[in-house]
């Protein structure tokens, strides 16, 4: 259900993840 990919994941058990900052 994650948008974003896992290396963005900042918390696992969080729902949603915040966007992941431009590398």
């Amino acid at each position: 259900m994650n948008r974003w990919p896992a290396c963005s994941r900042a918390s696992p058990s969080l729902p949603t993840t915040p966007p992941a900052p431009p590398h």
